[in-house]
This record gives structure tokens, sequence and C-alpha cells, in this order.
């Protein structure tokens, strides 16, 4: 049964993978695809080496949490087919004028690249703690502005015709500042959101799509590296006396196929993390009820400095946690800077039945993807900061997709992005951004 329920798994992601992969010229572009690959390259692996381990963990919660997994995936594609052929949503069909929407992201994307920049000079070990605190927490909270400003910038830049536009040179140093962090760090999330915000606008705005055969070249490569990125960042961060050529020489000539085969050997760190907590909720029947999301909330965004630290506390609903629930039932409290994944926040909060989150998070990107296609601006915008927020959705926790995008759009977006709609205060006889 243990087996059956690992081969399931890597079933599914890997048919949803060819499927949105082969079955048409652009449909990679759709979310699933990229809900499966994180699946069959990050997860899958992890299990497997679990698999090999079984022994290690709890018994008969392999099992349980590998369907729970595969059920969570099912749910993901459902909503996101569900929202993609159904849903009608009006605000996603704003229309803006594009001077003021012009001067919107430029001051956002001018702001968080202020804050982006602070964050990638602090030193690396303060980056690489496994709890931030003071200036990283605050300036990548603000850095926030920074997506949304370069990608509203991008989109407006590729629906004018001029090639070189003075308007848009900020999206020059804006690139870089996305570029060097994947270089010279290997982030993984960086990366993604260097493929999120240029070949899905580029297909959004203008319909130029990748071919397929670099995609699938693009899908094989990311599957390799994805739990050899140690590999990757040991060698770039381990010769910065050589010049940047030299750095990604040594990088490239990493055997990063026998780094994943070790991987294969031991059961990954947020594996353990997600099949042990998850005994340990059922043990004691520690289910959150959602509350995770509101406590989540005001730790993130609720600053002490400001309300004070007694009343951010007395904010906080007292329950037993996944981590504190998994210290409880079994001693485990688990490697440093490893995650939970999503699917335990998702378990947590409901038992089984919290694929329903998953559902959620899949028909947020299917109604965004709707709507983007149309060719809106606002949706377009959301569908692009949404991809990573999904893919970490998987590996970090459904708040991210649930809660933190809509959080920094709010804050940060809403009220000039509100300023630019067309009808309030604006004639609309300027181009349209749509």
């Amino acid at each position: 049964m243990n087996l059956a329920a690992l081969i399931a798994y890597g079933v599914v992601n890997a048919s949803m993978i060819a499927y949105y992969l082969l079955s048409g010229k652009t449909r990679y572009f759709e979310f699933p695809l990229w809900g499966g690959l994180v699946g069959l390259g990050w997860f899958l692996p992890q299990a497997i080496g679990a698999y090999r381990n079984i022994e290690s963990l709890p018994e008969g919660f392999f099992v349980k949490g590998m369907l729970f997994a595969t059920v969570c995936t099912l749910a993901m594609c459902g909503g996101f087919r569900r929202g993609f052929a159904k849903s009608d949503v009006t605000w996603l069909k704003a229309r803006y004028d594009s001077n003021r929407m012009y001067f919107s992201c430029t001051a956002l994307c001018l702001a968080g690249f202020l804050f982006l920049y602070k964050l990638e000079t602090l030193p690396e070990e303060m980056l690489n703690s496994s709890q931030w605190t003071g200036p990283p927490v605050m300036y990548l909270f603000l850095s926030g502005m920074f997506a949304l400003g370069f990608i509203g910038l991008f989109i407006q830049y590729l629906n004018q015709d001029k090639w070189f536009n003075s308007r848009y040179i900020l999206l020059i140093p804006s690139l870089l500042l996305l570029l060097m962090p994947v270089l010279l760090h290997g982030r993984r999330g960086q990366a993604m959101n260097l493929i999120a915000y240029t070949i899905f606008i580029l297909w959004f705005v203008r319909r130029v799509a990748v071919p397929r055969v670099w995609i699938g070249v693009g899908i094989m490569g990311a599957i390799l590296l994805v739990n050899a990125i140690g590999l990757f960042r040991s060698a770039m961060g381990g010769s910065e006396g050589l010049p940047l050529g030299e750095r990604l020489q040594l990088a490239v000539q990493q055997d990063y196929l026998e780094a994943n085969k070790a991987l294969l050997d031991k059961p990954g760190a947020e594996f353990k993390n997600y099949i042990y907590r998850m005994a340990a909720c059922e043990k004691l029947g520690a289910y959150d009820y959602g509350l995770f999301h509101w406590n989540k909330f005001v730790f993130n965004y609720i600053p002490a400095q400001l309300v004070g630290r007694s009343l951010k506390q007395g904010l906080m609903v007292d329950f037993i946690d996944a981590k504190k629930a998994g210290k409880l039932a079994f001693g485990y409290t688990g490697p440093g800077g490893a995650t939970q994944t999503g699917y335990l926040d998702a378990y947590a909060s409901f038992g089984y039945f919290g694929f329903v989150k998953f559902w959620i998070g899949g028909w947020i990107m299917g109604t965004l993807y709707r709507h983007a296609m149309m060719g809106f601006f606002l949706p377009q915008l959301l569908y692009v900061m949404g991809v990573r927020a999904g893919v970490e959705g998987i590996t970090h926790s459904t708040n991210e997709i649930l809660i933190r995008i809509w959080v920094y759009f709010f804050i940060f977006a809403y009220i000039p992005f509100y300023w630019s709609k067309i009808g309030n205060g604006n004639s609309g006889e300027k181009k349209e951004v749509c």
C-alpha cells in the first residue's frame, strides 16, 4: 500500500505535466503544470527517500501522507479548471488610465527596488538564518512593492509599440536586480519570479510563447537542480574571488545527478516535518480550523513596534499548532530552516478535508488566468505574482496564495491603482491599459 500511494502521487503529477505540456501549444502557461513540476521534482524525491527508510516514520502515516498529497494535487487542478471555465469577476475587468498607472507603477517599483537592494546586500549569514528578525523582515515586507511596480511597468511597456522608450528605462536595472540573486546565490524563489515576470507577461500581452521544447528542457533541468541547489550555491559562494564567468563554469561542472541520487537514500527534511506533524495532529486531535492564517497575518503584518508586543500577542489565538503538536506527541522538533509544506497546513486546519485549501488556491489561479487571457491588466499582474505564491503553497504554506499576495496588493497597490482606474477623477481619454 505504501508503494501504491507513492506511485499514485508520482503518476498524478507526471500526468498533469504531460497533459499541460503536450495537449495544446500554449497550455504550459496554466498553473497546474507548474504545481505538478514542484510535486514531481521537489516533493517526490523526498518521498522516495522516506519510502526507502519507512521505519523512521510514524507507522501507517507514509501512506496517509502520500494519499492526502495526491488528493490535494487533484483538488488544485480541479479548482483551476473550475475557475478557468466558470468564473466572471467584475473588478478584475477594470480599465486604467495609462499615464496614471505608469506613475503608480514607477513609484512602487522605485520604492520596492530600494528595499530589495538593501535586502540583497545584507550579509549572507543573516539571509541564511532560519529565523529572520529586524532589518531583513522590514526590508522583505517593503520590497513587496517592487514586484507590483515592475510587473505593471513591464505590462505597459509591452502594450506600447516602441522597442526603446526612455519612460521604461527602470526595467533594465530591475531585471538585473532579479537576475543577480539567481546567479550569485541560487535563490529558487527569485528564479521562479524571473520566469513568471518574463515569459508569462510576454504571453499575456504579446502572445509570444516560448517554444514547447525549451519548456521541456527547462523542466528537466529544474527537476535536476531543485534538490541539488546547495551544490550551485557552494560553487558560486565559495569562489567569490573569481570572475563571474569562472564561477558559473564551476557551477555547471558540479555533479547534480549524484546529489539527486543521494537524496533518494534518506527522507527529506521537509517530508519528515510533514509526516511527523501530520501524525501528531491526528494523534492529539490538534486542528486549527483555519486560525493558522489569522495568527500568521498578525505575526507577519502587525508591527509590535507600533501596537505594542502585549497587544499583538493578545490578538493571536492560542492553539496547539502542528509544530508544537509534533514536539508534544513524538518529541519531534525537526531540522532548522526546513519548511513543513502546504500539505501539512492544509491537513492541520481541517484534517483530510483540508484539500479544500488547494481547491481554493487552484480556483484563484484559474480565475486570474481566465481574465488575464481576456487582456485585462489587473488579472495579468496578479496571475504573474500568483505563480510563485501558488508554487510555495506546496513547498511552504497555502498562506502564500490564500493570504500573502492579497495583503501585499491591498496594502501597497490598492490606493494607487484605484486612483489610476478610469472613472475615478480622470476622463479616460488617454490610452487605456487593458
